[in-house]
């Protein structure tokens, strides 16, 4: 029999690989000058990685049809892979131009992408209950991955030449490989039996755990801003900091695993209606290896005709692309808007606005996810029509930024930007239901791909350009950024006027999700 706890707890290892995505920015200043390319050309890789990151349709594809195992094996070949090769790449043992290069970060990050699918298609039907906190959960270690990179960067990497500093590629080559492994055999999907909503006892579990997660998220910007200080100590043992409270919140999550563990020998164990609650519910016959089991998750939901046929999903893609492309072009961009924003004569990097904005990525994905499940006066597409309004000021902000208002534009836009994953994946499930879950899922992440491609390489990577002096590589002052995001400030507010239209026209739909057992 599946426990969904052991599941979700090693789940949170494939997200933090699958975040590490999320970190190109802490060493994209060193690939630049290694590989000598422009700013557009450096926004090209990270863009085309981006799309690699959310072009999830195969993986869905796979984990809807054969589960878990064989999308995790793919995973972990594509992101080790694409790891070394691009740091075999910049060492210049293979070709390392911008094509070539763009094609690497395009498979390591879709890699992380086949992690992610199984981390949320997994505990997504794992806990019909609960969407709103598993997702969060999970989400926010993802959010919280960069600034644990940054850390590391630090305290391993950072002092060295540019050259050495750039074998950062090889650790997160091995992380990839390591979680994915230990993900193989402890990643399942439960049957209709052990998916009840999460006990009043169990739930204390969660949200200590959220605490932990948020203690941890103190603790990286604590260090962030000793180091942008120069108050630094000892940086080899800051990671050990970092493994407490993770090490802490998977003890804690497996708890519950042995309650139910109990409650199976003692006999006691629930037994509840189907993951939906459809008696029409179609029945899933495949377990996490593919193989018939009478145990199977009862899922329900709309085919992938019926979906592309309804006007509300391509509006929430449309919202999705909006909002994401919008928080992607920040992320991408941080590092050189922070150069550009100190001035041509100023020294210091872009780490602690980088753990700003992963901070607050990770607040935002449980703080939004907590607020979708606790607070049902509201539905979850009336939570993103006020996540995509809250995008649009953090990207006013943004344009009008010193390098002092800078800090709480990272702040307001990280805890914007995670709250489009924390409330999405549970939008997806209610209104299409679970079957084809993973395929809906992946077909709405390519939109934030398309946004940042559009709004981070095309259109920001180009006014940058333009903005700046010619014989300069980079470009100094509060104009450099401040065109393309008044641009993209006004596409956030026609997301939130479209998240509008779809809170309206899903009335029906929400009015009918009971949510009495959450």
């Amino acid at each position: 029999m599946v426990n969904r706890w052991v599941t979700l707890t090693s789940n949170l290892g494939l997200e933090t690989a699958s975040g590490a995505s999320y970190a190109f920015g802490v060493y994209s200043d060193q690939l630049k000058n290694i590989t000598g390319f422009s700013q557009d050309e450096i926004q090209t890789v990270a863009s085309t990685g981006n799309i690699g990151l959310y072009f999830a349709l195969i993986a869905g594809i796979v984990f809807d049809n054969v589960g878990p195992v064989t999308t995790l094996t793919i995973g972990i070949v594509l992101s080790t892979a694409g790891y070394l090769a691009m740091w075999s790449g910049a060492k210049g043992y293979i070709p390392g131009d911008v094509a070539a290069m763009s094609v690497y970060a395009f498979v390591w990050s879709n890699g992380s992408s086949w992690f992610d699918t199984v981390a949320i298609a997994a505990n997504i039907r794992n806990f019909p209950e609960d969407r709103g906190r598993v997702t969060g959960l999970l989400k926010s270690i993802y959010g919280l991955c960069a600034s644990i990179i940054t850390v590391v960067y630090s305290s391993f990497f950072k002092s060295q030449s540019a050259d050495e500093a750039i074998d950062v590629l090889l650790f997160l080559a091995a992380m990839s490989a390591a979680v994915g492994l230990i993900g193989i055999p402890t990643t399942h999907l439960a049957g209709p039996q052990d998916t009840v909503a999460i006990s009043p006892q169990h739930l204390k579990f969660i949200a200590l755990a959220m605490w932990l997660l948020l203690v941890l998220g103190l603790y990286l910007l604590i260090i962030a801003i000793l180091e942008s200080e120069s108050v630094v100590g000892e940086r080899q043992a800051w990671p050990t900091g970092i493994m407490v409270p993770l090490l802490m919140m998977q003890g804690i999550l497996l708890l519950p695993a042995r309650d139910v563990a109990r409650s199976r020998e003692d006999g006691t164990i629930d037994v509840t209606k189907p993951l939906l609650g459809d008696s029409d519910a179609a029945v899933d016959s495949s377990t996490s290896d593919g193989t018939a089991d009478d145990n199977s998750p009862v899922v329900s939901g709309a085919s992938l005709m019926d979906m592309a046929k309804d006007a509300n999903f391509w509006l929430l893609s449309c919202v999705t692309m909006f909002g994401t492309g919008a928080g992607l072009t920040v992320i991408n961009n941080i590092a050189q808007q922070v150069k550009a924003v100190r001035g041509r004569d100023a020294s210091g990097d872009a780490n602690l606005y980088i753990v700003l904005i992963s901070v607050a990525n990770c607040g935002g994905r449980l703080f939004w996810g907590f607020c979708s499940d606790r607070y049902t006066s509201i539905t979850r597409c009336g939570w993103l029509t006020i996540i995509s309004a809250s995008t649009c000021a953090a990207m006013f902000i943004a344009a009008f930024s010193d390098i002092g208002v800078l800090v709480l534009a990272c702040l307001w836009m990280g805890l914007s930007y995670g709250g489009y994953w924390a409330v999405m994946p549970g939008i997806l499930a209610e209104l299409y239901g679970t079957r084809w879950f993973a395929v809906a899922y992946s077909v709405v992440s390519l939109f934030p791909a398309l946004g940042s491609f559009l709004l981070s390489a095309t259109l920001t990577g180009t006014l940058y350009d333009e903005q700046t002096d010619p014989g300069d590589a980079d470009c100094y002052g509060e104009k450099c950024f401040r065109e393309a995001y008044i641009i993209i400030a006004f596409l956030c507010a026609l997301g939130t006027a479209l998240g509008l239209l779809l809170t309206y026209r899903t009335r029906p739909a929400a009015a009918k999700i009971d949510y009495s057992d959450t």
